[in-house]
């Protein structure tokens, strides 16, 4: 079975086709993802992970998990993540032709100065590769609310 790949939109002029990663480097990226993610969502008041889903989050739980967030992030397991998402996406647009080209042998010099694009690119790449993971959560009942005040009326 061929894994999913989808084309994003146009990035800066260019459009990028992901191919999701095997089982064994998604969960190597999906662990990172978490370490660094996970400490940032505790910021959202004393409720628990239910918080997260109300839509009347304040401005200062926001601060506190951005802050909790930006700490935790680590510049070595970063480039992990881009380099390992790099490896699965073509890049197609000016100088790169119809057949496209690995992004990963042009991430140095494509995304020089460009960091809003890679930005863009790297939250398509985690989309295509771990899109269905916080539905499936959803799905499952663990990111329910955890009290009752907090269940929608």
């Amino acid at each position: 079975m061929a894994r999913h790949s989808e084309t994003s939109p146009p990035i800066g002029g260019y459009t990028y086709r992901v191919t999701q990663l095997g089982v064994t480097p998604g969960l190597e990226i999906m662990a990172e993802l978490a370490k660094m993610l996970l400490p940032g969502m505790g910021g959202f008041a004393s409720g628990g992970i239910g918080s997260i889903l109300k839509s009347d989050v304040g401005g200062e739980q926001f601060a506190t998990a951005a802050t909790k967030l930006a700490m935790a992030i680590d510049s070595a397991k970063v480039q992990k993540i881009v380099k390992t998402l790099a490896k699965m996406t073509s890049i197609f647009g000016e100088g790169f032709g119809d057949a496209g080209a690995p992004l990963d042998v042009h991430l140095e010099d494509h995304f020089a100065g460009r960091y809003g694009e890679l930005v863009a690119w790297l939250a398509f790449a985690l989309r295509v590769n771990y899109g269905n993971f916080f539905e499936g959560l959803k799905n499952s009942g663990l990111l329910q609310p955890d009290t009752e005040d907090e269940k929608e009326p």
